[in-house]
């Protein structure tokens, strides 16, 4: 892909969302109908993940980021047994990378976009490296920094949970239980402990007062800190409210053979432990 055929994607992209007609490289008028039928040949091919990446990279366009990274996750999910374990870990760590860049400067239903994607990579991936499995841990590094970055990484627990709790098209019930389990017994409690220190934080204000003192900032800036609770409380409590409704108190026996019966898909065993404490959520009161 090169410079004018982003610039054709980019007036696609345009017709699109906002239904106004672009012209075509022939002079020709393209409605929205027809410009939705060009940019699905995006998730065509995984051949065209290489030209998603180049939209990503160069366009300053939010809608053909969204249906970049849109296609990125059709086709990551379609083509996924196409891709070498090397290859998968790249693609995450690519994605990871831009929502660290680029993320705080984003329209939101590009950030929600691409946090799917690599909540759907992490969950496909999920046995093939521990890399996958580490998802929480590179989190951290969000909720350490910038309070964009902050709710960013709050966001990224939020659909990790949601995405390893839904059965993914083209996967098996025992596929999705085993990866479920897994989950829960490898990864949730260190979310639940995320979500509870970050609180923690925001009601000492830790947060802000740490930015602050490492940036220096005047005493205008430390105004805007004030609405950060506001703006971080409610995604926290969303990330807990989630997590202690995982449904981790009954967990599916899988059969060993790998099969599904009807007898066995309706089949639970109890805990293997306790579940996540239980306690109220109290809206922040400023």
């Amino acid at each position: 892909m090169d410079n004018q055929q982003l610039a054709q994607v980019e007036a696609l992209c345009e017709s699109l969302y906002t239904g106004a007609p672009s012209t075509g490289e022939n002079g020709e008028t393209i409605t929205r109908n027809e410009a939705q039928s060009r940019l699905l040949s995006l998730q065509s091919s995984a051949d065209y993940i290489p030209q998603c990446q180049y939209i990503l990279d160069n366009s300053q366009s939010q809608y053909a980021r969204l249906v970049a990274s849109n296609s990125l996750t059709q086709l990551i999910t379609t083509h996924w047994n196409n891709f070498t374990v090397p290859q998968r870990i790249d693609i995450r760590n690519y994605v990871l990378a831009y929502l660290a860049n680029q993320g705080p400067s984003l329209q939101d239903f590009v950030t929600v976009s691409l946090i799917r994607l690599v909540c759907r990579i992490t969950k496909l991936g999920w046995f093939d490296d521990k890399t996958h499995r580490e998802l929480a841990d590179d989190v951290t590094k969000f909720l350490q920094a910038t309070v964009d970055h902050c709710i960013l990484g709050l966001k990224i627990l939020n659909q990790l949970v949601d995405e390893l709790n839904i059965p993914t098209t083209g996967r098996t019930l025992t596929q999705h239980r085993k990866t479920s389990v897994s989950f829960r017994d490898v990864c949730l409690f260190k979310v639940f402990q995320l979500g509870l220190t970050t609180l923690k934080q925001l009601q000492t204000r830790a947060i802000g007062e740490c930015i602050v003192h490492s940036l220096r900032v005047s005493t205008w800036y430390c105004t805007i800190l004030q609405s950060w609770p506001s703006t971080l409380f409610p995604i926290i409590h969303l990330v807990l409210q989630h997590l202690i409704s995982f449904p981790f108190c009954l967990i599916p026996i899988i059969n060993s053979g790998g099969s599904e019966t009807r007898s066995n898909l309706g089949r639970t065993s109890a805990r293997t432990h306790s579940p996540l404490p239980q306690f109220r959520l109290y809206r922040h009161q400023p």
